[in-house]
């Protein structure tokens, strides 16, 4: 979608928000898309602009568009959806730099609207089972869930949306009030058992995601 176009989807939208609800204190900024895997130097410059214009020129649009509603209703909370693939994935160049840039958009963000007692915050989810997972990404063979095993982890089990929505909702209420600024890693911490550490992804399946180890699983606040 092209910038202009999506800014005025947001626009649109906080204006529908506040006439049905009288007024705004919340934005969640969760749309987002994923590159097909390829390194860098095959990876194609529209694909680069599309997940960038979506997952962090979305959210930029996004703060830009309610800031004015959540000063007019006296403060409220903002949560962008990063990623613990942010610092850095093999083959998924667009969507790291889309996510690592996340984490500077919130916290300038937290820096610039906490006097108006506007909160931002950012989650950064492990493995959860969205159609990112479970369904093949555009132009890629086999969905993420193919080369994942949770079987060395405490919790043995992919993360669900609603594990996710629970924070976000926490988050967004007052019992977040003093919480701005702030990067929540949503991922699971290896289970403690002798003898090596069982890696996560498999890799020797043909297609597969790169080895992306402990950045997609395992859990901490940053």
């Amino acid at each position: 979608m092209a910038r202009t176009a999506y800014r005025a989807v947001v626009e649109r939208g906080r204006r529908r928000g506040e006439h049905r609800f009288g007024r705004l204190t919340v934005l969640v900024n969760n749309a987002g898309v994923q590159n097909p895997p390829a390194p860098i130097e095959t990876t194609e410059a529209s694909t680069w602009r599309r997940v960038l214009d979506i997952d962090l020129t979305g959210a930029f649009f996004g703060i830009k568009a309610v800031t004015p509603a959540l000063r007019r209703a006296g403060g409220g909370s903002i949560t962008n959806i990063g990623s613990v693939m942010g610092p850095g994935t093999a083959h998924y160049a667009p969507y790291v730099a889309a996510k690592w840039a996340l984490r500077g958009l919130t916290r300038t963000a937290a820096l610039e609207l906490g006097r108006d007692g506007i909160r931002v915050n950012v989650v950064h989810p492990g493995v959860i089972a969205t159609p990112f997972i479970t369904e093949p990404v555009a132009g890629a063979a086999a969905p993420i869930a193919d080369f994942y095993s949770p079987d060395p982890f405490a919790v043995p089990r992919l993360g669900e949306p609603a594990d996710i929505s629970a924070l976000v909702l926490f988050l967004a209420s007052p019992a977040a009030s003093f919480r701005d600024g702030l990067g929540v890693r949503e991922r699971r911490r290896p289970a403690a058992r002798p003898g090596p550490p069982v890696r996560p992804w498999n890799t020797t399946k043909a297609q597969g995601p790169p080895d992306l180890g402990l950045r997609v699983v395992g859990g901490d606040r940053i």
